[in-house]
């Protein structure tokens, strides 16, 4: 049975019928804009080719639940909706696809929209442009694609209807209302990848180093060198135990880590690079300024503190050195640098 067609699209169908010539039609840019205008023998006759390709039938199935799609009565005749979920979620996946409008499937779909006029006979080129019109023809199978494609993306930006067709619109507002949100990977399945490092090399590592400290140290003075050092690397270490304790290397908190981690390390790189007395001295000091200004932090919060902070640490690091009150806090970067140039200056 097919969907009642209306009398001003009868109409409109004959008058085309008077006036083309059997066959389809490839003297416009193929889109739904042009499929809705053309006659019904034409329609029939391009979808007699489309639907002849393996497959077509399944990822053209899910046009007809956009109500808003031109002339929908006709694509209905051909197809018919038989997963609605699954259909939305084909369809989400294709237009993910080539919203990058210069991703290798959009470049592909612009290629289709300017060779069909071009082999029309629409667009003209001049002989000079032979060769560059015959990795058009060839796409995506003869020459330098990283000219051919910027070619095909600006050529097309030419052939745009203008304005847009008032359907695209309708479009964009219908799927929204219709669909859910889409995340980033919709192939993920979720589980945690598992941590390269495993725990027991982890802390054999960390008893190692603490070890050559305790061997290193000496009591007769405070070595800003030795204690930056070891502490920049334990640090580090209690970060990646973090990391790999609750898996989450590949979540926001691992990118997170990995920042703190690249900090640490080219901290780390730059202070042996210049290994002055006065530089380690200064990193020390403004640790130990950190602690002061978050102890005086807490003492300024109301209530309980939240479990994470501990007062007496805080009070007991900053006092380490010398008493808190003769600290110096310093709220700028304790290089008067930042971490790009140490970065270049550490290298």
């Amino acid at each position: 049975c097919q969907p009642h067609q209306t009398r001003e699209s009868q109409e409109k169908d004959e008058q085309e019928n008077k006036d083309e010539e059997p066959g389809i039609n490839f003297t416009k840019t193929v889109d739904h804009t042009t499929l809705s205008e053309v006659s019904e023998e034409r329609f029939e006759d391009f979808m007699s080719v489309v639907l002849s390709c393996p497959g077509a039938t399944a990822a053209l199935r899910p046009l007809v639940l956009i109500d808003s799609l031109p002339r929908l009565d006709r694509w209905k005749r051909h197809l018919v909706s038989e997963d609605e979920e699954e259909e939305w979620r084909a369809l989400g996946v294709a237009v993910t696809g080539v919203l990058d409008h210069q991703s290798e499937a959009s470049t592909d779909i612009r290629w289709f929209k300017m060779i069909v006029p071009m082999i029309s006979g629409i667009v003209h080129f001049p002989e000079s442009m032979a060769d560059r019109i015959e990795c058009m023809r060839l796409y995506p199978d003869h020459g330098d694609m990283r000219s051919v494609r910027p070619f095909i993306r600006s050529m097309e930006i030419m052939a745009r209807r203008s304005p847009p067709s008032e359907w695209i619109a309708r479009f964009w507002e219908e799927v929204f209302k219709k669909t859910l949100c889409m995340g980033p990977s919709p192939d993920e399945d979720g589980r945690f990848p598992v941590p390269i490092v495993d725990g027991k090399s982890l802390y054999n590592l960390r008893d190692q180093i603490m070890e050559r400290f305790l061997q290193s140290i000496k009591v007769s003075k405070v070595d800003a060198r030795l204690d930056s050092s070891f502490g920049l690397l334990l640090y580090a270490l209690s970060i990646v135990e973090e990391v790999c304790a609750n898996r989450v290397q590949s979540r926001i908190l691992g990118r997170l880590a990995l920042r703190s981690l690249v900090d640490a390390c080219i901290t780390l790189n730059y202070l042996f690079k210049i290994d002055k007395d006065e530089l380690w001295a200064s990193y020390r000091v403004y640790g130990a300024g950190q602690a002061k200004l978050a102890f005086l932090k807490a003492q300024e919060l109301e209530g309980d503190l939240p479990s994470f902070i501990d007062e007496d640490m805080l009070h007991a690091i900053s006092n380490e050195d010398r008493w808190q009150e003769f600290l110096d806090i310093n709220i700028g970067h304790w290089a008067n640098s930042n971490l790009r140039k140490l970065a270049t200056e550490g290298e």
